[in-house]
């Protein structure tokens, strides 16, 4: 468990004094006289119906006529014992993952999707029955985050929620409407940071431009949502967390809104043309040759319709040439052959509770085919591995002592704060990329085991310009490892995608890899003894899968300097 030092605590009072001054603002405003003040302020109609990127899925509704409410990996079944169905609002949820999605609402989409002729009927009375539950304002429904999903899924799907519906039905969603607007103003600033808080103000910006009589929002939130995003996009669009996968989540909250901002007749956001195309052009700079993503820093199943829908709205179609980004990834691209690695610190305090303890880890793919991957975060239905999965073990570089580069910090207030555990360590990285003429390399280290063990960790990764070849260099600098602590062991990981065939080569000093396109690469270490062993895949969207890593293991009590390569060949 990390220590803080005098600055993080300093870091950890402000962000305490921070919460409470929120929590007061927030108890204040949602108090109610308050909301009687403001009751005046409900719409009386939808102006605008925003468009959802979002893919839908009209099987939805044919599961839905089976009685099964399948949300975050989880079946919530609405029967009680019999034929009749209860509303999803009225069984005990599966978990609360499940029950988060269920009070944002996305779901509405999928139901919009469907033919069938009953759907709009069917989600005028599951929204009915919530509106007419007794949600306290400790439940998951009030949390800043799911008033905000729920507000932007009313919007986008409210055709469907208004079709046919009387007058009373008709003003009670108006009232809710302007209740949940209100409302959400007073706690959005306890929202999370990062993505939970840039969702609040997109949502506060949706309902002022969508609805009747909020127009009084939307210079105010307009302004605060550019002071967001000046804060949590990089130069290069990055995200200031590093999770890659938070941009597709903004792209396509954000697309919609800008054109919600025309049919207004108002201006949107200066500069947010550009940050789009800047995030855009970092979803590029950040796939594999499979069209994925790196699995870095939180990055778990990205459902490919989701990232090819993000990429659509770019229409520069361009890749930066750039080798390095503000984010602190490395991108070493030749011919079909396409590396990724983590050549960054962890993100700030409040940014870095999703982040994990990869430094100096890599991906690599040839062609269409994945070679070398972390293992990345899990989705919903995986959750129970989330927080091993965030180790160092479960990436693609060298592991000391059974430990993890990073350290969690394991704080209430900020646990708190930022929803889960965040990280600190490695405090320097340092790196540098240079073309030689017949490679390309990088050569990078961190200090994430000098508090500890007085270790220093030096990676050089060089690919030849035919894209057929990568040789690896891993070393351990320990001149200020104390002697008694020379006998710990160190791992270096190569985790495997599962779609690779992996086996011992003949001369069994080196292992084939067979990968999905009929290509045969080697991989070699010299002297140094090769493991295989298993691993696991968490970032496939259909779940976890098994895999294979391979794993070069030894003794501090010796230098550790280790040469290894993957070569594409032949013939074996």
């Amino acid at each position: 468990m990390a220590k803080l030092l005098g600055l993080e605590h300093g870091r950890l009072t402000y962000l305490a004094a921070d919460r409470i001054r929120r929590a007061a603002r927030s108890y204040v405003m949602r108090s109610p006289f308050y909301q009687w003040r403001t009751n005046r302020f409900n719409p009386d109609a939808v102006l605008i119906v925003p468009q959802d990127l979002r893919t839908s899925d009209p099987s939805f509704a044919l599961e839905l006529s089976e009685g099964l409410f399948g949300l975050a990996g989880r079946v919530g079944h609405l029967h009680h014992g019999s034929s009749e169905f209860a509303s999803p609002f009225q069984i005990l949820p599966p978990d609360e993952n499940w029950e988060t999605e269920l009070h944002g609402f996305s779901w509405l989409r999928h139901l919009g999707a469907s033919e069938d002729p009953d759907a709009s009927e069917l989600a005028q009375l599951f929204l009915g029955d919530w509106m007419r539950g007794k949600w306290s304002y400790e439940h998951v429904a009030w949390k800043p985050a799911v008033v905000a999903r729920r507000l932007m899924s009313w919007l986008t799907n409210s055709s469907l929620i208004l079709d046919g519906a009387d007058q009373s039905a008709y003003d009670e969603l108006m009232n809710s409407f302007g209740q949940q607007m209100r409302y959400l103003a007073a706690i959005r600033h306890e929202a999370y940071p990062g993505y939970p808080r840039f969702l609040c103000l997109t949502a506060m910006v949706y309902g002022g431009l969508c609805l009747s009589d909020q127009e009084h929002y939307v210079d105010d939130y307009t302004k605060l949502l550019e002071e967001e995003l000046g804060l949590q996009i990089l130069e290069d669009g990055g995200h200031i967390s590093r999770n890659s996968e938070v941009l597709i989540e903004l792209i396509l909250d954000l697309m919609p809104l800008k054109h919600c901002f025309f049919s207004r007749d108002k201006k949107p956001p200066e500069g947010l043309s550009r940050v789009l195309r800047k995030m855009c052009e970092h979803l590029r700079y950040m796939r594999l040759g499979d069209g994925t993503l790196g699995r870095f820093n939180g990055v778990g199943p990205v459902a490919p319709d989701s990232l090819g829908t993000a990429l659509a709205y770019d229409e520069s179609l361009e890749t930066s040439d750039s080798e390095t980004s503000a984010a602190h990834y490395c991108r070493l691209h030749r011919e079909k052959t396409v590396l990724l690695m983590d050549v960054g610190a962890v993100p700030p305090l409040e940014f870095s509770a999703t982040a994990h303890a990869g430094c100096l880890s890599f991906e690599l793919s040839s062609g269409p085919s994945p070679i070398v991957v972390n293992c990345g975060a899990p989705g919903a239905a995986d959750a129970k591995w989330r927080h091993r999965a965030r180790s160092t073990a479960f990436h693609s570089t060298l592991e000391l002592a059974g430990r993890s580069s990073s350290q969690l910090i394991r704080n209430t207030v900020l646990e708190r704060n930022l929803g889960a555990p965040p990280i600190k360590e490695p405090r320097k990285v340092s790196y540098h990329v240079r073309d030689i003429g017949s490679s390309i390399f990088t050569e990078a280290t961190h200090d994430g085991y000098a508090s500890n063990y007085g270790a220093v960790h030096y990676r050089r990764l060089e690919l030849n310009n035919k894209g057929t070849r990568l040789g690896g260099h891993d070393k351990l600098d320990m001149r200020r490892m104390s002697a008694k602590l020379r006998d710990i062991q160190y791992a270096i990981h190569f985790h495997i995608h599962p779609s690779v065939q992996v086996r011992r080569a003949k001369d069994r000093g080196s292992v084939a890899l067979i990968l999905a396109s009929g290509d045969t690469w080697l991989f070699t270490a010299g002297d140094a003894p090769i493991n295989l062993e298993e691993s696991v895949f968490l970032a496939d969207f259909s779940g976890a899968k098994q895999a294979v890593q391979i794993v070069l293991r030894g003794n501090c009590r010796d230098e550790v300097d280790v040469k290894w390569t993957f070569e594409q060949v032949e013939n074996l």
